[in-house]
């Protein structure tokens, strides 16, 4: 009942207004000071458009009141007769009236508690479910707020804390794809809602990735969550693209994941076990974060590894003792972090271009050098507390261009076979201990490369 008086009276105001614009007399209207007096019940009164109006002309400042009940027109507005302010008046008897403040009941609830309704007392006088609360419709019963519900589909509904209007889909702009939308004036429905993207890789169990497994995305997902991904500078689509080959920094091939870039990106936090199980991965860059931890053991599983780069980092512990199974590394960089201990035997069997391991706290020997040669590139051991002497073995790298072992404590002999470098342009081994040579070949040739190749042997 509630909901065809709120219709019947809705469609007058839409009348008056329309009446209004058009600045054109109704059927029933008489003028006013205020504009156009519509009345719709023959009672002598009316609606202006901004307030009551009553039909015919009275002298401003009179009250008139033809038909008792309290209220009356001054000739500009609507007033009082009686000064009874606490009395609630009920003209269509559904309960409901008006003490000249507000709406108020009048079907035997306390007079004082007319003037201010709780908002949180949704009254049902006809049991259909809607209800007034003193401001404005209310519904017997909770709704989601924001989700705008026509159970009736009069295109009107409930959206938990007002009324809201069901505009038609075409007009319904939804710009997250979660079937609600906007048509301008209220929370509108575009269709059946898209489901919510996975959360987590377990849930992809109904889509298809473009070449990722379900392995490599859980991997990924371990180091967002060990990382404080939610942090990082850019994490474009993590976790909410259903294909993690679409998310920032990650690169794929027709085998799976293939490159992983996310340096410089505000990375805090370690890298976990999980990055072993991007077994098609080529290239793996997270220099220039917050890193911490050591290098996990798994990271050696990764047997198409070409590329590791994780310099300016902060990471710590000793090199993973199988460093050797990465038979495909070719660029290694781990400088400038806080990594120590000994250098395990298997990295004298690293067969790299580019080997960069310097700014750290590594100690003991260099290990002998058993593969056969490198593709050209660097060799760069520098700043570490190496000791002990050049191995001989250091001679196999015949295609190395650039020897960097200075600011160390190594000392001793020098090794003959440092000659067999041909390709060699640049050696530099200042800051360490005492080396020495007794070749003269030896000699000239160290000494074509800088003369301080043995200050530390000075007094």
């Amino acid at each position: 009942m509630f909901l065809c008086y709120a219709e019947s009276v809705m469609n007058r105001y839409l009348l008056v207004f329309y009446a209004l614009s058009l600045q054109l007399p109704a059927h029933g209207v008489a003028a006013q000071t205020n504009g156009y007096c519509i009345e719709f019940d023959d009672d002598g009164y009316g609606w202006n458009g901004s307030s009551t109006c009553v039909i015919g002309n009275n002298p401003q400042g009179t009250c008139e009141d033809p038909d008792g009940d309290g209220w009356g027109w001054d000739g500009s507005a609507s007033c009082r007769i009686d000064f009874q302010m606490q009395r609630c008046i009920d003209t269509d008897g559904d309960g409901w009236g008006w003490d000249g403040i507000t709406s108020c009941r009048a079907d035997g609830v306390d007079v004082e508690d007319t003037f201010f309704i709780v908002t949180e007392g949704c009254v049902d006088t006809d049991d259909d479910g809607w209800g007034w609360d003193g401001s404005a419709s209310c519904r017997i019963g909770e709704q989601p707020a924001g989700l705008c519900v026509d159970s009736d589909g009069d295109g009107w509904g409930w959206n938990g804390i007002a009324s809201c209007f069901i505009a038609p889909a075409e007009n319904c702009i939804d710009t997250d794809n979660d079937g609600w939308g906007w048509d301008g004036l209220a929370t509108c429905i575009t269709g059946q809602p898209e489901p919510e993207p996975p959360s987590t890789c377990d849930e992809f169990t109904d889509l298809v990735f473009q070449t990722a497994s379900r392995d490599e995305c859980a991997a990924l997902q371990a180091l967002y969550h060990a990382t404080d991904g939610d942090q990082w500078q850019a994490n474009d689509k993590w976790n909410t693209e259903s294909d993690p080959c679409h998310w920032h920094g990650v690169y794929c091939d027709a085998n799976g994941v293939s490159d992983l870039n996310l340096s410089r990106n505000n990375l805090n936090g370690f890298i976990p076990e999980e990055i072993g199980d991007l077994n098609n991965l080529k290239v793996l860059e997270l220099y220039g974060n917050e890193l911490s931890g050591s290098i996990p053991d798994s990271i050696t599983e990764i047997p198409s590894l070409a590329v590791l780069l994780l310099y300016d980092n902060q990471l710590t512990g000793s090199l993973p003792a199988n460093i050797d199974a990465l038979q495909a590394l070719s660029i290694f960089v781990i400088d400038n972090n806080q990594l120590s201990g000994n250098l395990p035997s298997g990295f004298g069997r690293l067969n790299t271009s580019v080997l960069q391991i310097s700014d750290n706290q590594f100690t003991g020997p260099i290990p002998d050098i058993s593969a056969d040669s490198i593709a050209g590139g660097i060799y760069n051991l520098a700043r570490n507390q190496l000791t002990g002497p050049v191995p001989e073995s250091i001679g196999r790298l015949v295609n190395l261009q650039a020897l960097v072992l200075s600011e160390n404590q190594l000392a001793g002999p020098l090794p003959v076979s440092l000659q067999n470098l041909v390709n060699l342009q640049g050696l530099i081994l200042f800051g360490n201990g005492c080396f020495t040579a007794d070749d003269p070949n030896l000699v000239a040739w160290l000494d074509s490369f800088s003369v301080t190749w043995n200050d530390g042997c000075l007094p």
